[in-house]
């Protein structure tokens, strides 16, 4: 069976007008205590025994704004399927070569660019 986790990274540069997710303009000096904390949840979770992942999903806010090792940090862990698809939204705005090659070289296969 399929097994698939998604991690919220509620930074934002600006609010949207359209959004209603839990996002945050203002905490960016949390970015870091926030990471680590879902690196521990996962770990933790990883323990009590999860099936290999076959997906994840990395959305938010604006997971792109955070630095990219730390957040390929949390994820690294992770059993994943051989086919195992790993999406992170952007920013285009945050989007570089340098920064989808870091993102590619971390294990993620897939770009979600969002248009604000």
């Amino acid at each position: 069976m399929p097994f698939g986790l998604y991690m919220h990274v509620p930074f934002c540069r600006h609010r949207c007008d359209y959004c209603a997710f839990a996002t945050w303009t203002d905490r960016h000096h949390l970015q870091e205590q926030y990471l680590e904390a879902c690196r521990k949840h996962l770990a933790t979770e990883l323990a009590a025994g999860v099936p290999d992942i076959s997906s994840i999903f990395v959305g938010g806010g604006t997971p792109s704004l955070v630095d990219p090792a730390a957040l390929l940090a949390v994820f690294a862990q992770a059993p994943l399927t051989p086919d195992a698809e790993v999406t992170i939204e952007c920013n285009p705005d945050d989007l570089d070569l340098d920064l989808a090659q870091t993102y590619a070289a971390g294990g993620v296969t897939r770009l979600s660019i969002g248009v604000q």
